[in-house]
């Protein structure tokens, strides 16, 4: 009895790395994205975030990320994103820098309310 328990424990752990925690999934959409839009990807280091499930299948994610300009000085940018989650796909609704974020509230919000 104990083998099987810890044959299914094993199992269950080899299984939930196979599928990551959806917000696993989210992060990784929303890293992917900041990269893409910053002039210097290789210098890219994320500091802390928050992600938070509004609804099935629609995440918030608020951060910053700090990375070199083209002049070589380390700026710090803040960012929202809207993540959709559906059928194992995890999209970009929006995504919107420090500067933008008003737009991308005002949008999360709309979304939400729907």
């Amino acid at each position: 009895m104990k083998l099987a328990i810890a044959f299914l424990a094993s199992l269950a752990v080899g299984l939930a790395c196979l599928w990551p925690h959806p917000e696993t999934r989210v992060w990784e959409v929303v890293q992917a994205t900041a990269l893409e839009k910053i002039a210097t990807p290789a210098t890219a280091v994320f500091g802390p975030h928050v992600i938070e499930q509004h609804k099935p299948g629609v995440y918030v994610v608020a951060g910053y990320i700090d990375a070199e300009n083209l002049y070589g000085a380390t700026v710090r940018e803040k960012f929202n994103a809207l993540v959709y989650a559906e059928d194992g796909e995890y999209t970009i609704g929006e995504f919107m820098f420090d500067r933008e974020t008003q737009a991308v509230y005002d949008h999360v919000i709309n979304e939400l309310n729907k």
